[in-house]
């Protein structure tokens, strides 16, 4: 089930690859709104299998139909992040937009960034 977090760490990192082209840079704070919106269903997976694995007898073949709902999943939140990407543009190696993008992601997607804690 590690797998489940590290597709929404990818995915969701994705989003973050961001250059300002001389602007003032993208909203961030509807950026993380919106990549909060492209992984709810991912969210909601990630949520369901820890349900599901910590219960005291865990039931394998739900466990097995979440994974399987998985592909579904990734690709449509693959589909929006990249809807994003073409809307706010690519952000890449400027220390300012990364660490405002962080702090937009914390404030507006809670579950991004306990996601994020995991992965450090």
């Amino acid at each position: 089930m590690k797998g489940l977090k590290l597709l929404a760490l990818v995915l969701l990192a994705g989003t973050f690859v961001i250059t300002s082209c001389g602007k003032k840079g993208p909203d961030m704070d509807k950026m993380a709104s919106e990549v909060c919106d492209c992984s709810k269903d991912l969210f909601d997976l990630m949520d369901e299998q820890k349900k599901l694995s910590t219960a005291a007898e865990p039931d394998t073949d739900a466990l097995m139909a979440l994974m399987t709902k998985l592909g579904d999943v990734s690709t449509k939140a693959e589909a929006c992040v990249k809807g994003l990407e073409e809307k706010y543009g690519k952000i890449d190696g400027n220390p300012e937009l990364e660490k405002a993008a962080e702090e937009a992601m914390k404030k507006n997607c809670p579950k991004f960034a306990e996601l994020s804690q995991m992965g450090n």
